[in-house]
């Protein structure tokens, strides 16, 4: 993100740098689009992005970070203005467009058509769900999915609700026994869901001809039911739930500093977290032997901070930032030993571009990533995955993108984007929560890598494409409140 706050020169690599970032923002999240589809190539593409590409952001904003600062007054008021005041601009401007779009198309089913046993983080809770107890009368719906299970995973059902654990093999049968029971296109009835959980455009589905459907449509519409069936005390996107109820849901999220309204600038909200820990410290870090001490502490301690974290309950990100600070101390200690100014060449760049990708390719799909959700490394989430091949893979994919910025020739519009970065992200929330779904049913994407990546990087430069005018846009009328408080006119005064 731009530092609008910074005197520094512009250093035109990072401009480039954070161009190349904002197109794996865009791709990933396109690309993320497509691996709920069930396509493993497309999976194993989200998980090389995801290895590295926000810890990127925050290790060009630590090369940037001034050792100077202002007093605390000061300085809170232009983080805010730089960073918070662009969170709520582009979580207004997110705000109607809900409503208005679920009017405009219909709200097609998404989503895995199969169930994985990666989705299931407790086996023990749900074997007991599925199991019928003498002490809770099943659910209609809990019931007629029992019923529709294999007598052999029944077995195994009813033997893991009170083990400790399950072995892979036993876990991989259960999961296709409920999946060989989602095939069936009248396993569920809308009188099973009588209580009202249901959204209208998935009760719709029971007026319509089930027989005639593919079966991975069946799949998909019965894993939504059996997900609401076995976690209903979870409010699960689709269920029912007026428009000021979720606003007010939303918004409570938001100020928590988890972005509900446009997902992708929960960066914002952690980079000012993270900038405040630097605020704190800088005083400390007078030294590089200091700032490399404090790399791996910060590190360490952010580490177990974030162990076992429960989901959405990192307020502000505030033991994130604390791991992700060693990385932004990395480049703040880069910027402070001018390493990379030292040896400008263009080989040892094109080393850092092929060492760098080299060991990204060997290492990325190591990293186990997230126990609870897609095997892929979830920043804001706190979901990093294994240490070792976590911090490989991050250094090994901003070096190597380091590398290719250095390369890159002085082109206008990768280094505009790269300085119009933060307004390209805030821009992204509508693709990422609407516009990618309806691109992703244009084509029929298979699930091999060359044409994923054709298909996928066309509809990303497609889409940044589309945020050109508004990038425009907003840097003629409102530049305060995208970043630049210290702008002035046509709408609004300086801020800072």
């Amino acid at each position: 993100m731009e530092n609008a706050t910074s005197s520094h020169p512009r250093i035109d690599w990072l401009d480039k740098a954070r161009a190349y970032g904002m197109f794996l923002v865009f791709y990933g999240h396109f690309v993320e689009t497509v691996s709920r589809g069930d396509n493993a190539a497309a999976l194993l593409q989200q998980k090389f992005v995801y290895a590295f590409h926000m810890p990127l952001f925050i290790l060009i904003s630590g090369f940037l970070a001034r050792s100077q600062l202002p007093r605390l007054v000061a300085f809170l008021k232009a983080r805010a203005a730089s960073r918070l005041l662009p969170v709520l601009f582009f979580s207004v401007l997110m705000m109607p467009v809900g409503p208005l779009w679920n009017s405009l198309f219909s709200s097609p089913h998404r989503g895995p058509s199969r169930m994985r046993a990666r989705y299931i983080d407790n086996w023990a809770d749900l074997c007991n769900r599925l199991h019928p107890s003498d002490v809770e009368k099943q659910s209609p719906p809990q019931e007629k999915l029992w019923k529709a299970l294999p007598a052999p995973v029944q077995k195994e059902i009813i033997a893991g609700a009170t083990a400790p654990d399950l072995d892979e093999k036993t876990r991989d049968r259960i999961v296709d026994g409920i999946n060989s029971a989602l095939i069936d296109p009248h396993l569920y009835a809308a009188e099973d869901f009588a209580d009202g959980a249901l959204a209208e455009d998935l009760r719709a589905q029971f007026q319509q001809d089930r027989t005639g459907r593919e079966e991975r449509d069946v799949q998909r519409f019965n894993l939504q039911l059996t997900w609401r069936a076995l976690y209903p005390e979870f409010d699960v996107r689709g269920s029912r739930q007026s428009y000021w109820s979720r606003w007010k849901s939303d918004a409570w999220k938001t100020l928590r500093g988890y972005t509900e309204f446009n997902v992708p600038i929960w960066f914002l909200i952690c980079l000012f977290t993270v900038e405040f820990i630097h605020f704190l410290m800088a005083r400390l870090l007078t030294s590089p032997i200091r700032i490399g001490l404090a790399i791996p502490l910060f590190f360490t301690v952010g580490w177990f901070a974030t162990v076992d974290v429960e989901l959405w309950s990192d307020v502000w990100y505030i033991r994130e930032s604390l791991f992700l600070y060693s990385f932004y101390l990395l480049g703040y200690l880069l910027r402070r030993t001018e390493i990379l100014e030292r040896i400008p060449s263009q080989w040892f760049s094109a080393a850092l571009l092929i060492v760098g990708t080299a060991a990204l390719l060997f290492t990325f799909d190591l990293n186990p990533g997230s126990k609870i959700f897609t095997p892929v490394v979830l920043i804001n989430l706190s979901q990093h995955g294994d240490p070792f091949y976590f911090t490989v893979t991050v250094l090994a994919g901003c070096l190597a993108t380091i590398g290719l910025a250095r390369l890159t020739p002085n082109f206008n519009f990768i280094s505009a984007t790269g300085r119009n970065s933060l307004i390209f992200m805030g821009l992204n929330g509508f693709f990422f929560d609407y516009g990618n779904r309806q691109l992703a049913r244009l084509v029929e994407i298979p699930p091999s890598h060359l044409p994923l990546l054709f298909w996928c990087t066309f509809f990303t430069l497609a889409t940044m494409a589309a945020c050109v005018p508004f990038v425009s846009l907003f840097n003629r009328y409102v530049p305060q409140l995208i970043g630049r408080p210290r702008e002035s006119g046509p709408l609004l005064p300086p801020l800072v």
